[in-house]
């Protein structure tokens, strides 16, 4: 909401957060543990006040004690939650491998249906034999989707 200035004014939470671009929970922790400046008009805590240039020069103030802190959350996060960064970083390394052990197994395939298909009558040498006059078709090369264990 702009005030007679033309700044902007947030009216709530969700607003002072969304300017942020983080959670509601976040920038209230952020009010506890690095003074970001809300005013509250009446007795009532879940009424706030914010302006936009007030948010602006407290980042320029506090970006360093701001970036310390989401790296100490996410620290946190990868010990106290099985989704953390160390465990995807695992996780993704794993389907990383089993994707490409599967790919080695599908050329495997693939090379044998071709060994196979120049056995077969008809075969002319060239991996496409007949069968029943039609040529024989080769699965087709796609990437193989890995479901993660």
């Amino acid at each position: 909401m702009p005030t007679n200035s033309g700044e902007r004014v947030f009216t709530s939470w969700k607003e002072i957060a969304s300017f942020f671009g983080k959670g509601v929970r976040t920038v209230q922790r952020w009010e506890r543990k690095f003074a970001l400046p809300i005013s509250r008009p009446t007795a009532a805590k879940n009424v706030v006040l914010a302006t936009e240039s007030e948010l602006r020069r407290w980042i320029q103030r506090s970006s360093s004690q701001i970036a310390a802190d989401d790296g100490a959350e996410l620290a946190d996060e990868s010990h106290h939650d099985g989704n953390g960064i160390a465990q995807f970083s695992i996780r993704l390394k794993r389907l990383e491998d089993d994707t490409a052990r599967l790919s080695k197994i599908v050329a495997s395939f693939s090379n044998r249906i071709d060994e196979l298909s120049r056995t077969l009558p008809g075969g002319n040498g060239n991996g496409r034999g007949k069968s029943n006059g039609r040529p024989l078709k080769r699965p087709s090369e796609k990437p193989i989707n890995s479901v993660g264990k």
